[in-house]
């Protein structure tokens, strides 16, 4: 018989540490010698990346060195870190950012790479033994390169050198072309990026870069995945109609849309996601989001468009060689799924299926909440344990903010979503303002406005959920990471909430970073950021707060975080400060993310118990300021 629980003291099995251990991030898939490769980081790897391979037939395998990490840093988010050539394996070293040739179990440093340089997008050149990258000085100060690099000899050339930014390198069939995308400084590539084209010729035993030319994009029209056919065509993703859609160049150069689908086929440019690659007959493999739901699809060369019966509602990445096309995510019971269809409308066989978790994880349900003359979507998680019946009042609900802020809902399995809704919360999501995955004139709507929109937004939703009697008015918490942070704490503004969690949040929205998110803030904000963020605002926030930061965070700084707190704390906001050694933005080891979850959900427990005269087991005060 099902025992009544109170709301945030349900028995579940679902600890920090399982939470913490459900955290496996997988990525950039692709074929080598037929095999399916793709990037995984495990919980228990202490945030290291490790190159993995499998077979239908055979169990994963390590393909990278022990006691290594494969992963590029550049732009300090990322890119792509490995690509196959005749020789072998050239990856990018997570600790150096050198290339390296993997052969069998042995490794070998590529050429030379400067000390103060971050390297990314390693393409091979086919029919040569040359591949392609792209180089970026350490400290920004200076232009990127596009580069290439003879595995061989290892002699290193400069082919184009660029004030702006590089990414999403694709070389044709036949080794002759380079295609790849540019966007200006002070510029996002979400926003402004271009397609260009130029000829790879060798000339005196190296290789060049010739003819050069902007085909496509821009502001207003950003590009991005180019992709070449098997027979040389080139596609890509264009925005030009509103929605990140595939395009095509035909042989006279002319763009032409070749689907009309308002969905979209391609994430935000923050690291690489590749969800166009070329299969046979000139077909496209591809993923894309439709109404909040990530999709996989075969494009034929007519645009029609085949989706494929799977399991996976997040998608990481997508790898294709001819018949077959293999892909990696999530799936609403599990992270680190790795699939395989071959040939490609076969029914999908699981090289890497999640475990199963350790109590049910719920299914979300969409809701929508109106503001203005925008209706928002957005997912729910009810509160779900078996053997645990409901009390007959509305739960405590927790309001997740995604980063970015051109992140979006995600409803594939979340440990945090597990671990809440496993001892008593509710738990939501919201596309708001500035989300992607709706096309770009939802994406703009929050220019301008960041910092007041999204929390107008994220107030309307709670506010909602209330009205439908899916959460407790009284015991609404909102949090976030990163820019999904920033609006949590901002949110404290409201009275709507009793506390905010923010982890790693952006406390001065003035404008002046610098590099790949350089002139972001000013867009975001206008010309009112310097009175937009939390630090500036201290004064109109009210309630408690739990701030978690990484001690090795590149792109927010701890000292940062910590002039953030204090001022919040003369401000008269109760403030939790957890800081987490070893962890940077976006917490990849299990040890960081145990101790984070763990106050966040004691957080949130105080808090509910507090306003039933329960003592806490644990008070977000005591958590440690340093």
């Amino acid at each position: 018989m099902a025992s009544v629980a109170e709301w945030g003291r349900w028995p579940s099995p679902v600890t920090a540490a399982i939470a913490a251990a459900g955290a496996t991030r997988v990525g950039e898939p692709g074929f080598v010698g037929g095999v399916l490769h793709w990037v995984s980081t495990p919980p228990d790897a202490a945030g290291s990346s490790m190159l993995m391979a499998a077979t239908s037939d055979a169990e994963p395998w390590r393909v990278s060195p022990e006691g290594r990490s494969v992963r590029s840093r550049l732009y300090l988010y990322g890119a792509g870190s490995w690509c196959a050539t005749p020789r072998g394996i050239v990856v990018v070293d997570a600790a150096t950012q050198a290339l390296e040739l993997l052969e069998g179990a042995s490794r070998h440093r590529l050429g030379t790479t400067a000390s103060a340089e971050r390297t990314g997008d390693p393409t091979s050149v086919p029919g040569t033994d040359w591949v392609v990258f792209i180089a970026e000085p350490a400290d920004e100060d200076g232009p990127r390169a596009l580069c290439a690099l003879e595995v061989t000899s290892g002699r290193r050339v400069t082919l184009l050198a660029d004030p702006g930014f590089l990414g999403d390198l694709a070389v044709s069939p036949d080794g002759g072309a380079l295609a790849w995308i540019r966007w200006p400084d002070r510029t996002m590539p979400w926003d402004a990026a271009e397609l260009w084209v130029g000829r790879l010729e060798p000339r005196e035993g190296a290789l060049v870069l010739a003819g050069a030319l902007r085909r496509d994009g821009g502001a207003g029209a950003s590009i991005g995945q180019p992709t070449w056919t098997r027979t040389g065509g080139l596609a890509y993703v264009s925005e030009a109609a509103g929605y990140w859609q595939p395009w095509v160049l035909d042989e006279h150069g002319a763009a032409r849309r070749l689907c009309a689908r308002r969905a979209e086929f391609q994430r935000p440019r923050w690291t690489t996601c590749r969800w166009l690659v070329a299969l046979g007959r000139d077909a496209l493999g591809c993923a894309f989001v439709e109404g909040g739901h990530e999709h996989v699809g075969v494009l034929d060369a007519d645009g029609d468009l085949v989706e494929l019966s799977q399991p996976c509602v997040r998608i990481d990445g997508l790898a294709g060689d001819g018949d077959r096309l293999g892909w990696v995510g999530a799936t609403t019971q599990g992270q680190g799924a790795v699939y395989l269809a071959a040939p490609v409308r076969a029914v999908p066989v699981a090289l890497v299926a999640p475990a199963d978790p350790v109590a049910a994880a719920p299914a979300p349900r969409e809701f929508h909440v109106e503001h203005g003359d925008a209706v928002l979507s957005g997912a729910y998680w009810p509160p779900l344990l078996a053997g645990t019946e409901a009390p007959s009042w509305p739960p405590p609900l927790v309001l997740s903010v995604h980063p970015g802020p051109t992140g979006a809902v995600d409803t594939s399995y979340a440990p945090l979503v597990h671990l809440l809704s496993s001892h008593g919360f509710a738990v939501a999501a919201l596309d708001y303002s500035g989300s992607t995955g709706h096309g770009r004139a939802h994406r703009e709507r929050l220019n301008g406005g960041f910092g007041i929109l999204d929390v107008d937004e994220c107030v309307a939703a709670a506010r909602r959920l209330a009205e439908l009697g899916l959460a407790d008015a009284s015991a609404s918490f909102i949090r976030g990471t990163s820019a999904g942070g920033t609006t949590a704490l901002l949110a404290l503004s409201a009275g709507t909430f009793a506390g905010a969690v923010a982890w790693y949040p952006a406390s001065d929205l003035s404008g002046d970073e610098e590099g790949f998110e350089a002139g972001y803030l000013e867009l975001l904000c206008g010309p009112a950021g310097a009175t937009r963020g939390p630090i500036a605002r201290a004064g109109d926030l009210q309630g408690r707060a739990l701030v978690v930061q990484g001690a090795e965070d590149p792109v927010v700084a701890p000292a940062s975080t910590r002039a953030l707190v204090e001022r919040l704390r003369a401000s008269g906001v109760d403030v939790a400060y957890l800081e987490v050694p070893d962890e940077g933005h976006g917490f990849r080891g299990a040890a960081g993310r145990e101790s984070a979850l763990g106050a966040e959900l004691d957080f949130y427990v105080s808090r509910t118990l507090r306003r039933s005269g329960v003592r806490a087991r644990y008070d977000a005060g005591e958590a440690t300021d340093h």
